[in-house]
């Protein structure tokens, strides 16, 4: 796409006029990937990433969102040949969408749909701490004692429960309502709380998402959010004022020994270790199952956002599960290429990678294609490894899911990834502006190791 000056991309977003824009570049307000912006300052939208005050602001064209009153007896899928109506019947039907999160179709309430991939998934998982508001009629009259076991947590069958505040807003004879506020929203959770102790639900409806609300929509009606709301929704889920860094940030591609001298780093310096390729791979896995064709972008996005990737201990995480074996099959290789180049998985993986650091207190050695650039362009170490084709499919081919591959072979496909991942729109693999190159080929481990100590500031003894 062609680029644009940065106040015209900002003032399209609808938060600001070209004027005020240009004064926030000005003061020093504006970051475009990482990096603060300047007066004049072109961008392609597609790919950019602009934030106003250390908040992302969607920029990208054809960016959609919806807040939707989801009446009863509407499900919340964007497709459900069971299903006598479904959300997306409700907002226009292109471009397309999807729903973020799920209310029951047996309950009502405010519900966004977006094509925004990572507002989706900041939104919808439970680690960003975006809240949901409920107000619920049920039947009795729940006292004091209730309340406090709804926020102490009840026992569910797939585990506790616990509301983050409950209390009694109304009275009746036989029934009262309650409000209730949720950080994550497993199936039917908050009926199934209520009914665990002992005051079934005769009504429940949603009223706000974090501090969103609209008491002027009805059931089935909808509305496109502004754009302060969308940067309220990310400022909610964390994304502002993220700690300072102690990070290692290593690029490049595959088979250049990335894995291992980031494991190697991360022991030496006590750093946690990121393996943002896993992620990518957990991606694939997902997509696989659900029976998705990863060359659809946003119907991979959208399964995507309904699961939970995670990285601990070395170990990959999809929805809790030990995915580690499972993202090395011949399968996966073959499909994740495809997978990790649409824009809408690249900002999900981005925006769980980013979370990631915030949860190991800035702090980490983390490996991958987009780590300099993109993930944490403010790394204050990085490293881009590279090596001659041959010695990195001669490295490869001792990969488990390569070996017994012709060597020639694995130097095509390796070629075909190199070729995908550098030219891919989102994110594409490059070598960072203040990136220290390191042609490994020629190098052991321990050496390779021993340089990016010394660029760390932390040389072996």
């Amino acid at each position: 796409m062609p680029v644009e000056r940065l106040q015209k991309v900002i003032a399209r977003s609808g938060l600001a006029s070209r004027r005020v824009a240009e004064d926030w570049i000005a003061a020093g307000r504006v970051t475009v990937d990482g990096v603060a912006a300047s007066i004049g300052q072109k961008v392609d939208p597609e790919t950019a990433r602009v934030e106003v005050d250390g908040v992302p602001l969607p920029v990208r064209p054809g960016l959609v969102h919806y807040l939707v009153y989801k009446p009863v007896g509407v499900t919340s899928t964007a497709a459900d040949p069971h299903a006598e109506r479904v959300v997306t019947d409700l907002v226009p039907a292109e471009p397309r969408v999807f729903p973020v999160g799920r209310l029951d179709v047996d309950s009502e309430g405010l519900l966004l749909l977006t094509n925004d991939g990572e507002l989706a998934n900041l939104v919808t998982h439970p680690r960003y701490g975006v809240t949901k508001t409920y107000v619920v009629r049920v039947r009795g009259r729940p006292g004091r004692s209730v309340l406090r076991r709804l926020t102490a947590g009840v026992d569910l069958d797939d585990g506790p429960a616990a509301a983050r505040s409950a209390k009694l807003v109304d009275r009746f004879a036989e029934e009262a309502l309650v409000e209730v506020v949720m950080g994550e929203g497993r199936k039917r959770e908050v009926r199934r709380m209520f009914d665990a102790v002992g005051h079934p639900v005769t009504r429940l409806v949603r009223t706000a998402i974090g501090e969103l609300q609209d008491r002027a929509l009805r059931p089935g009606e909808w509305r496109p959010l502004t754009a302060d709301e969308v940067r309220a929704l990310y400022a909610a889920a964390g994304h502002a004022n993220m700690p300072p860094m102690t990070v290692v940030a290593i690029d490049g591609p595959g088979g250049v020994g990335k894995s291992t001298v980031a494991r190697s780093v991360a022991a030496e310096l006590g750093l946690p270790y990121l393996n943002t390729g896993a992620y990518y791979r957990a991606a694939t896995v997902a997509a696989l199952d659900a029976g998705i064709d990863v060359e659809d972008g946003p119907a991979v996005a959208a399964e995507l956002a309904r699961h939970d990737f995670a990285f601990e201990g070395g170990a990959m995480l999809l929805d809790g599960r030990d995915v580690s074996e499972a993202i090395r099959t011949p399968a996966v290789t073959a499909a994740v290429s495809a997978v990790s180049a649409h824009v809408q998985v690249r900002e999900l993986m981005v925006a769980a990678q980013q979370h990631w650091m915030q949860q190991h207190g800035g702090r980490g050695v983390v490996e991958g294609r987009d780590i300099g650039t993109v993930v944490l362009p403010d790394a204050p170490v990085k490293v881009f490894l590279d090596a001659r084709p041959e010695v990195r499919a001669a490295r490869r081919a001792q990969d488990r899911e390569a070996r017994g591959v012709d060597a020639q072979a694995v130097q095509a496909d390796l070629a075909r990834r190199d070729r995908i991942d550098s030219t891919r729109k989102a994110s594409p693999l490059q070598v960072a502006a203040d990136a220290v190159v390191i042609d490994t080929s020629d190098l052991g481990v321990d050496e390779v190791v021993a340089r990016v100590l010394e660029l760390a500031g932390a040389p072996r003894a």
